[in-house]
């Protein structure tokens, strides 16, 4: 009986500990380091952060064009990230796919660098402190297109012609981890199983 109460509190404790050491853990590095998968937004970025250098808006399309072109990394459905424009120009945009990055993985507040997440700055290379492109555009003028400011975290819209920085990324998540629980699930079947064994082993030599 000892044994089995030893049995049933280890898997309790190893489910606590797993669901504590998984539940933040929205950002996840894969593929060798080249992508990070995002759980929150549901989406993967390319892990290098300017892959191509400063560019317009189109020519931000064009790269994009090319990485699906060429199934870059084995995927063909490579897009810029969105923007919120019911946010407007203004900081705190969470609902675009660089704001929640910028605010919600990387724990900053408005107005400071993206180099003050050793989070981002981790999972991420080559970031840029500067304006990123995304793929939206601006309806009032369709020669303007929404970016992000990652100097900041500060989103507004500006002319296309603008040589600025650009980010990929995938619908979805690659390679991601299981949720913390399934594996809270699979350690509570393995510990019934355990505890049958065990009992039924006490049957037998009682």
């Amino acid at each position: 009986m000892k044994t089995t109460k030893t049995l049933l509190a280890a898997v309790a404790l190893s489910v606590g500990l797993l669901s504590a050491a998984t539940a933040n853990a929205t950002l996840t590095v894969v593929d060798g380091g080249q992508l990070v998968a995002d759980s929150v937004a549901n989406i993967t970025w390319l892990a290098n952060a300017n892959m191509n250098g400063q560019m317009t808006w189109d020519q931000a399309q064009s790269w994009i064009k090319s990485l699906n072109t060429t199934d870059y990394l084995g995927y063909n459905h490579w897009m810029l990230p969105s923007a919120d424009p019911s946010c407007g120009f203004n900081f705190n945009c969470t609902g675009s796919q660089m704001g929640e990055l910028f605010y919600t993985e990387g724990g900053l507040s408005a107005g400071e660098s993206i180099f003050a997440s050793t989070t981002l700055t981790s999972d991420f290379t080559n970031l840029q402190s500067y304006y990123y492109w995304s793929g939206t555009e601006y309806a009032p003028y369709t020669t303007y297109a929404w970016l992000f400011g990652t100097n900041g975290g500060y989103q507004f819209a500006d002319d296309k012609n603008l040589n600025l920085f650009a980010m990929a990324v995938l619908p979805g998540q690659v390679g991601a981890v299981p949720e913390p629980e399934t594996y809270a699930m699979l350690l509570a079947g393995l510990g019934l199983i355990g505890f049958t064994t065990l009992q039924r082993k006490h049957k037998f030599t009682a």
